[in-house]
């Protein structure tokens, strides 16, 4: 029987034409400390689903998450013209480790601050800087890399603002047309509502908000497309007007009946403003990003996957605070 086995070992062995590789663990496939991945420019879609994941992913859940979260506050007069633009950002950082070393989150090299002596040309400019007291800033000033040594939970490492001119257009724009109609006791209000976000980028849960003459007691309306949505509530005299998702470069359209009882016809002069709210997935609107996310071990030198970090995983979304149209 022995003599068998070797000979079948032999005839096996002239089979195996290469010797066996050692799998890269779990750990180092989602190392990105070597990685400029927070810097590059990453589709919308990937984004989100990245800073999704839950505990599942890596052992025992040991992830950290990085959100640069911005509020966009827009006032647009009846001319078009923008009569006020703000940001208002933060960068949030939430553990799900109980004990981590020492993080560093760079960002942009050419992020201007106002007030700030440094030189910097052509980069981001942001205004009123705040920062955690845990947030080491020796190496701010030089290289804009913030020094912090995570605990668990969630801390707002950074806030700023934007003020007046913003670095990218603004993501919607709205034409409005009326009509009165006297002898049927109605006004024909007619809104395009035009996304402007850059190639790539889309919109979700658009909602356009608008407030009605106090005589409207009820409204028809025709839509553009399928997928969008209208309400009508005579006793808070709003008219919600929705679409789930919009795409760069898409424009909605819809026409409203505002009904009045008679004698009363509805005045356009009591028509608006129009607010509107969104959320832009995977966008700053100040242009702020980071370059990277790295730990260090306790001799100061960069984590590696031996040393087992945890997860990173970072989010930029924008929303908007306050989005009035002047119609």
């Amino acid at each position: 029987m022995a003599t068998y086995r070797q000979v079948m070992r032999e005839v096996l062995r002239n089979f195996i034409l290469s010797t066996p590789l050692r799998a890269r663990s779990p750990a180092h496939l989602f190392d990105l400390s070597s990685v400029s991945l927070f810097g590059a420019e990453t589709p919308p879609g990937k984004v989100a689903r990245a800073t999704g994941l839950t505990d599942r992913v890596g052992e025992g859940g040991r992830s950290v998450y990085l959100d640069v979260d911005e509020e966009l506050t827009v006032v647009i007069a009846v001319t078009g013209a923008v009569v006020r633009s703000e940001v208002q950002g933060l960068l949030r950082l939430r553990t799900q480790v109980s004990f981590c070393p020492e993080m560093r989150v760079a960002l942009n090299e050419d992020l201007i601050i106002i007030g700030d002596q440094r030189e910097a040309y052509g980069g981001p400019c942001i205004s009123n800087v705040t920062f955690h007291p845990a947030v080491d800033l020796r190496d701010f000033g030089t290289q804009r890399v913030l020094r912090v040594t995570p605990v668990h939970g969630q801390t707002t490492l950074m806030k700023y603002q934007l003020l007046d001119e913003l670095p990218t257009p603004l993501p919607f724009r709205l034409i409005s047309s009326m009509e009165e109609s006297p002898q049927s006791n109605r006004l024909v209000v007619c809104l395009k509502l035009r996304c402007d976000l850059p190639p790539r980028c889309h919109a979700v849960k658009v909602r356009a908000q608008l407030t009605v003459p106090s005589v409207v007691i009820g409204v028809t309306q025709e839509l553009g497309s399928a997928d969008q949505s209208a309400n009508f509530s005579a006793q808070e005299r709003q008219l919600v007007w929705s679409v789930p998702r919009l795409l760069s470069g898409a424009q909605l359209q819809a026409s409203f009946g505002l009904t009045a009882k008679p004698p009363a016809v509805p005045s356009p002069l009591e028509l608006g403003p129009l607010s509107l709210t969104f959320e832009v997935p995977g966008r700053t609107w100040s242009g702020l990003t980071l370059r990277y996310v790295r730990f260090l071990t306790p001799h100061g030198t960069a984590a590696t996957s031996a040393t087992s970090p945890p997860h990173r995983w970072v989010r930029y979304t924008t929303h908007s605070l306050s989005y009035i149209f002047h119609i």
